[in-house]
C-alpha cells in the first residue's frame, strides 16, 4: 500500500460512525455534482519547504479502497480571501476620534509562515499564515518569541500529542499594500508588518483579542471542522490529525490551542488585512462614542464567536 492511500486509510478509520456518513454524504454530492474542479494554486508562502522528511502516520492492519477525490472548489486556494465589511473612514478625520488617535500606543500586525506550515501548503494546496500583533517595537522581536515557543508545531496522534519539525523557524511575510490609505488611518504599512495606532482606552491586548475574532472565519480551526474540506483531505491521503495545532504552554503544564492559523494571502490580501484593523479601531471608536465602555464589537453587532484563547489538551 502506498503512502498516499495508507495516510488516507488512517485518517479515515480514525472517524466516528457520524463523522464517515456525513463524509459519504458529502462525497457522494461531490461526485453527483458538476465536472470535478481542478486545482489553482497560488503562489507558494514564501519560506521554501525543507528537504522531505518522512511524514508521521498511524499503521492499519486491514487494507480498504478509498476514492481518491480533488479539494472541491470551496476548498481551493484563490487569490484574496478577506473581504471584511466596509469601514466609513469619514470617521477617522473627525473631532472624537482625533482627540483619542494613538493614545493606546502601537501596535504591530504582521503574517507570518513557517516550513511546517509550508509542508502542509505542498500536500493539500491551501495556504495557512500565522497572523496576530504584537507590541514589540520590532517585529523581529516577535519571530523570536514564536520560534522559542515553537509555535503550533504539536498535533494530536491517537490519543497523545506529540511533535512535529521545522515550527520553529517562523518569519514575518511581506504586505504589500497596493492602495493608499484613507486620511488619518490608523494603519500604515512598515513592509513586513503593518503599524497599527491604538486608541486611548484600547490596549494591546484587546486588540489582539478583537484581530482573532474577526479572523476566526477564516482560521484554520473552522475550515478544517467543514466536512468536505476534511473529505477532500484524506482524499488526498492527508493525515487530518495534522490540522488540530497546538503549543507547549509557557509553564510546561500542557498545551493551548494554536487559534491565530487563517488562510490568506500576504501578497493579495493585505489591504483587505488593513482594511479589517481599521474596522476593529473604528467599531471601538464608536462603542466609546455611545456609551464610554467599550468592547471591540463586529459591525454586526456581535462578537464573534472563537475558542478560550488558552484552550487545548492537558
Amino acid at each position: 500500500m502506498n503512502t498516499q492511500t495508507s495516510n488516507a486509510l488512517a485518517s479515515w478509520l480514525a472517524l466516528s460512525a457520524n463523522d464517515r456518513n456525513a463524509f459519504e454524504q458529502a462525497r457522494l454530492a461531490l461526485t453527483a455534482a458538476a465536472p470535478q474542479p481542478s486545482l489553482e494554486p497560488e503562489a507558494a508562502p514564501p519560506l521554501a519547504p525543507a528537504p522531505e522528511s518522512k511524514p508521521v502516520t498511524q499503521h492499519v492492519a486491514q487494507p480498504q479502497q478509498l476514492s481518491l477525490l480533488p479539494l472541491p472548489a470551496s476548498a481551493s486556494p484563490r487569490r484574496g480571501r478577506l473581504a471584511p465589511p466596509p469601514v466609513d473612514t469619514a470617521l477617522f478625520a473627525s473631532a472624537a476620534y482625533r482627540a483619542i488617535a494613538g493614545g493606546g500606543g502601537t501596535a504591530l500586525a504582521y503574517v507570518a509562515g513557517c516550513r511546517g506550515m509550508a509542508q502542509i501548503y505542498e500536500e493539500i494546496h491551501s495556504t495557512f499564515y500565522k497572523a496576530g500583533s504584537t507590541s514589540a517595537s520590532a517585529i523581529a522581536a516577535r519571530m523570536r518569541s514564536l520560534n522559542d515557543a515553537g509555535y503550533a508545531s504539536y498535533r494530536r496522534l491517537g490519543h497523545e500529542v506529540v511533535a512535529e519539525p521545522e515550527f520553529d523557524c517562523w518569519s514575518a511575510a511581506s504586505l504589500p499594500l497596493h492602495g493608499p490609505r484613507p486620511t488619518n488611518s490608523p494603519v500604515s504599512g512598515l513592509g513586513n508588518a503593518l503599524q497599527v495606532l491604538l486608541p486611548a482606552g484600547m490596549t494591546h491586548e484587546a486588540f489582539d483579542i478583537a484581530l482573532t475574532e474577526h479572523l476566526w472565519s477564516v482560521s484554520l480551526a473552522t475550515i478544517a471542522a467543514q466536512p468536505a474540506f476534511r473529505l477532500a483531505c484524506i482524499g488526498r491521503g492527508f493525515d487530518i490529525g495534522r490540522l488540530q495545532r497546538f503549543t507547549l504552554k509557557q509553564d510546561k503544564s500542557g498545551f493551548k490551542t494554536a487559534c491565530e492559523l487563517v488562510r490568506l494571502s500576504p501578497r493579495w490580501d493585505a489591504d483587505a488585512f488593513a482594511d479589517l484593523i481599521e474596522g476593529i479601531i473604528a467599531d471601538f471608536v464608536l462603542a466609546r462614542s455611545r456609551s464610554g465602555n467599550p468592547s471591540p464589537m463586529s459591525r454586526q453587532g456581535h462578537r464573534a464567536l472563537s475558542p478560550r484563547r488558552g484552550g487545548g489538551p492537558s
